[in-house]
């Protein structure tokens, strides 16, 4: 007899994969929906549990699709799911924001990542720029892309508070992010870095693209799991991260700033309020056409 959550679907954490599949045991399924018919569970209560992770393993009994490793934690995103929302062609749409995540010259890039509504791009990805070069780069691609002072992100732990103030010391305005501090649903999440992360899951499975590039494929590094303490969500720390063998995600990073501001309505384009408001005009011309000939 085996109870559990299927949290493995992969070695060398599958038995209970290899026993639910096994036609030899006999099986007693058990979701929410048979915890609300039996009372045990309210549609609110699932509501709000929907929206936390592991949903689909506690509550739906489902095998993840994303890979869980030692320690219950889960991949952000599946391999496919990456490659599924890289696109080569784009048009960009909505607000732009970017994201700076600065590196010492060595292993660690040094990276801007720019983000519309619609899709996102890594614009600059250098291991051996200083910071100083670093800063100038950053000013141009702001300068270039015309992104408001309001929607620039960069990290301001280490070595990012130095580039922060030299941007600042420029004259262009910057939001400095401490990724580590607390997070604007509490309740939810540790902190802003998990908060932003969980927006970027988000975002790429309703629809959200990356310009073709094999650097995304660091979102796939990036790993999740309910605190033991308090069930509030975290992101695995870059120090356990290197323990296992994985390197910095400076890419992912980079994309996570674009998404540590609370979540805006998103404001059509120029060219989109025209294409509208020509729509409108011809309804009107279409509807006075009519009532002359009613009126004739």
């Amino acid at each position: 007899c085996k109870i559990g959550n299927p949290f493995y679907n992969t070695p060398p954490y599958m038995h209970y994969w290899k026993s639910w599949h096994d036609d030899n045991y006999k099986k007693v399924f058990i979701n929410y929906e048979q915890g609300i018919k039996e009372g045990r569970y309210t549609q609110e209560f699932i509501e709000e549990a929907r929206m936390k992770p592991h949903f689909d393993i506690l509550f739906e009994c489902k095998f993840p699709e994303a890979s869980i490793t030692e320690g219950k934690w889960t991949q952000l995103l599946g391999r496919n799911e990456v490659e599924q929302s890289m696109i080569d062609d784009y048009i960009l749409f909505g607000e732009k924001t970017i994201g700076i995540d600065p590196a010492d010259t060595g292993l660690c890039e040094s990276v801007i990542v720019l983000r519309g509504a619609n899709v996102a791009e890594i614009k600059f990805a250098n291991n051996r720029i200083d910071l100083m070069e670093f800063t100038g780069t950053c000013l141009l691609t702001i300068r270039d892309e015309k992104i408001k002072s309001n929607n620039v992100f960069a990290d301001n732990i280490g070595i990012g508070a130095g580039l922060v103030g030299r941007i600042r010391e420029q004259g262009q305005a910057i939001n400095p992010v401490n990724s580590q501090e607390q997070a604007t649903d509490q309740k939810t999440f540790v902190n802003k870095r998990a908060e932003a992360f969980w927006k970027v899951r988000d975002w790429i499975k309703s629809g959200g693209k990356l310009k073709r590039d094999d650097r995304w494929f660091q979102l796939c590094n990036i790993y999740y799991k309910a605190d033991d303490s308090s069930g509030r969500m975290r992101i695995m720390s870059k120090d356990i991260m290197a323990s296992k063998g994985i390197s910095s995600p400076d890419v992912a990073d980079a994309l996570m700033l674009t998404f540590i501001a609370p979540q805006r309505v998103f404001s059509p384009s120029i060219e989109e309020r025209e294409f509208r408001e020509m729509i409108k005009r011809k309804k009107q011309s279409q509807g006075q056409t009519r009532q002359r000939v009613f009126m004739q």
